[in-house]
Formats: C-alpha cells, sequence, structure tokens
C-alpha cells in the first residue's frame, strides 16, 4: 500500500512538474493531494482573472462537448463498421463529407439502417 502511496505521489508531482513547465493549470484535485504544491499554485490565474480550477472545468467540458460532437457526427460509420455493413466505405464517405449538411448525416444514417434490416 505505501508503495502505491509513493508511486501515485511521483505521478502527481510529475504531472505537476510537466504542466508548470508548459504552463498549463492544475485540477483542483491534484492540488488537494500535494499538500505543500497546493498554496503555492492555489493562486495562479490567467490574464483574465480566471482561476486555474475554473480554467480546468472550461477545459475539461469543451473537451467533453468535443467528443460527444464528434461521436455523434461519426455514428452513422462507427454503426456501419460495428454492424460489418456491406457498404461500410461510401457510408464513412458520405458521413465523412457530407455529415456536416445535415441531411448528408441522416442519408448516411437512414443506410447504415436500411441495410441492417436485410
Amino acid at each position: 500500500m505505501e508503495r502505491n502511496v509513493r508511486i501515485l505521489a511521483a505521478c502527481v508531482t510529475t504531472l505537476a512538474v510537466l504542466t508548470a513547465i508548459i504552463g498549463l493549470p492544475l485540477p483542483a484535485a491534484l492540488i488537494d493531494l500535494m499538500p505543500g504544491i497546493g498554496p503555492l499554485l492555489a493562486g495562479i490565474r490567467n490574464a483574465g482573472g480566471q482561476d486555474a480550477a475554473s480554467m480546468v472545468l472550461d477545459t475539461i467540458s469543451t473537451a467533453i462537448v468535443a467528443f460527444i460532437a464528434w461521436a455523434t457526427y461519426f455514428l452513422p460509420a462507427a454503426i456501419a463498421l460495428q454492424s460489418r455493413h456491406p457498404h461500410q466505405r461510401p457510408i464513412l464517405w458520405v458521413n465523412l463529407f457530407l455529415g456536416w449538411t445535415i441531411v448528408g448525416w441522416f442519408a448516411a444514417f437512414a443506410w447504415v439502417m436500411r441495410g441492417n434490416e436485410t
């Protein structure tokens, strides 16, 4: 157990050093894990006056929204690949190049669903 705690402490410290070098803020949970560095990093603010915890939450929420948008955009292609649809590549190309038009996305989605019924 003590070895795991030391490994975790080493990982957290390495992460803290790397994020400090490249100028990224640390998540509040990591700051709490490092009692000596917490007060030092707690006052970090960006040029707009936003504190480190808010910057991290903004970054995480942006990443989550981007992932959901990406997953939704490629949903027809993912279903085609997973179901081994006979027209996987054309569906992928329609989804990739015409999916942004919404009509293209629904066309690819309908194509996938129609192929699964037969």
